[in-house]
């Protein structure tokens, strides 16, 4: 199988899906505000960083500071991803009428009749 091949299986898109949609932006943080080393982040955190761009900005002729910008990844995607992977949306656009037999029978004559008459 190609999934044995590749190492891509269903369970390890929903893992993947899993850590960017529930990131805890806190973890990638010391408790002074700095940014930690990346080798200090957990896995999950470091799967949902989509990037980090750094930049340096002269202070005077001796310091530099260090700018960090970090992309993360879209949490919103990740969330719509899993939730139609477990059918989250179905329930919500699922629509239920009951009818009689007669109605039922009615109804189906209605739809065959439209759709020879649209040939």
């Amino acid at each position: 199988m190609i999934e044995k091949k590749t190492d891509i299986t269903i369970e390890r898109c929903l893992r993947e899906y899993a850590r960017l949609a529930f990131l805890d932006i806190e973890k990638i943080f010391n408790a002074d505000g700095s940014l930690k080393p990346i080798s200090e982040i957990d896995e999950d955190s470091r799967r949902a960083i989509a990037g980090i761009d750094v930049s340096s900005q002269k202070i005077d002729d001796k310091e530099f500071a260090k700018i960090f910008k970090i992309r993360m990844s879209d949490k919103r995607a990740a969330l719509d991803s899993i939730m139609k992977h477990l059918g989250g949306f179905d329930a919500d656009n699922r629509i239920e009428i009951k009818l009689s037999k007669k109605e039922k029978t009615a109804a189906v004559n209605r739809v065959a009749k439209l759709l020879k008459n649209s040939e």
